[in-house]
């Protein structure tokens, strides 16, 4: 897991196959949507496709200039070969980011959840490598 910090903001991520698992937290400014930008088209580089699986924590709070600058940045992910946003929005804060993040234009896959499950299902979906993120399968 990478964890970036600083005195207002941290984000942390980890990845499981092509899919980028982003735990938000705190306040995201306008220099955390820079940061974050970078660290995720890094940790990204590696693969050919690949989606970003947002599970934004209890303490996440986002300034509408970082809201706005999200949601127009999000879209040009797609020339590093991403092929979607995934929000789960299972939490007050969760909503409200989903909320700040409305105006994402509609050409980039942008899928909201209460369902972990859907989630995962959905990235599994798009990147075309189904039964890789099926954790939630029942074994009997």
């Amino acid at each position: 897991m990478k964890i970036v910090v600083s005195s207002k903001h941290k984000y942390r991520f980890f990845t499981v196959d092509n899919v980028i698992f982003d735990v938000p937290s705190r306040v995201y400014d306008e220099r955390a949507v820079e940061g974050w930008f970078r660290a995720i088209t890094q940790e990204a580089s590696r693969f050919d496709k690949w989606m970003i699986l947002s599970l934004p924590d209890n303490s996440l709070s986002i300034s509408s200039r970082a809201a706005s600058n999200l949601s127009e940045r999000l879209p040009h992910l797609k020339r590093y070969g991403c092929l979607g946003f995934l929000l789960l929005v299972n939490h007050i804060n969760a909503r409200i980011f989903h909320h700040s993040l409305k105006d994402t234009p509609p050409e980039f896959d942008f899928v909201v959840s209460e369902s972990m499950e859907y989630l995962c299902q959905q990235a599994e979906l798009v990147l075309g490598e189904q039964g890789r993120l099926n954790t939630f399968q029942a074994y009997s």
